[in-house]
């Protein structure tokens, strides 16, 4: 099974390099590899400059296309049914390894909202013109934003790393510890970076560390991953 840590690991050497403006030639059987703007790396397109533009538009493209088929085969079937699917063929692609590509410009995150907020309005059968609010059809289906969801994926992954559940080191990330544990707080703070390059600034690092210092100790130092995505559940729940 390929693990979001796999890819953070190939994401965050390439950062390295983005952002010292390195270039490096790679070699194999005395042969050296072509230089290109963009490859695909276990399912994600991954850019030179680490911006994500090609992948946000072939994950939504997929999405859409996904969801056109089901509009067709599943006419006249009831909202919960329609909500499972959706869940199941749609928005399952949307997520692959969004901890690692998720969308940090207003462009990209709304072109992969939009999907849900097309699925939304299928579910509950609702006309082309009508006007509800997509919060209000989030809250009756008892979803959540995409955005949301990937801020939770990222904070797992963060999790799995700091306890050991994945073959990342904090260190690997350039991850320093650091102090002020208080009584509400959890003893596995780190020092927080800023950056005004955007690839750095808004990579999984940079982004995560800020929001999982502030996470109560509840939440942090949970035993296992699912009570971790338990009390994470809880503490975001309005």
């Amino acid at each position: 099974m390929v693990m979001p840590s796999d890819i953070l690991s190939v994401v965050h050497g390439i950062l390295h390099l983005v952002v010292a403006g390195m270039t490096l030639s790679w070699g194999y059987i005395n042969q050296v590899l072509q230089h290109v703007e963009v490859a695909k790396y276990l399912g994600i397109f991954i850019q030179n400059t680490l911006c994500f533009d090609r992948h946000v538009q072939d994950v939504t493209s997929r999405a859409n296309s996904r969801l056109g088929f089901l509009k067709r085969n599943l006419k006249g079937v009831p909202s919960a049914l329609k909500r499972t699917a959706y869940v199941s063929l749609v928005r399952s692609g949307l997520e692959y390894g969004a901890a690692v590509w998720d969308p940090f410009t207003h462009d990209q995150k709304r072109k992969v909202e939009l999907v849900q907020n097309r699925a939304m309005r299928w579910i509950c059968d609702l006309p082309p013109f009508d006007r509800s609010s997509i919060s209000t059809l989030l809250k009756d289906t008892h979803l959540d934003t995409l955005e949301s969801r990937r801020r939770d994926a990222r904070l797992t992954l963060m999790f799995k790393v700091v306890h050991g559940h994945v073959a990342i080191a904090p260190g690997h990330l350039g991850l320093e510890s650091a102090d002020g544990r208080t009584r509400a707080s959890h003893g596995h703070k780190f020092k927080e970076r800023g950056s005004r390059k955007q690839q750095l600034k808004h990579s999984f690092v940079v982004r995560t560390v800020p929001e999982w210092n502030r996470l109560p100790a509840s939440v942090a130092e949970a035993v296992s991953v699912d009570s971790f995505k338990a009390q994470l559940a809880a503490a975001h729940r309005p």
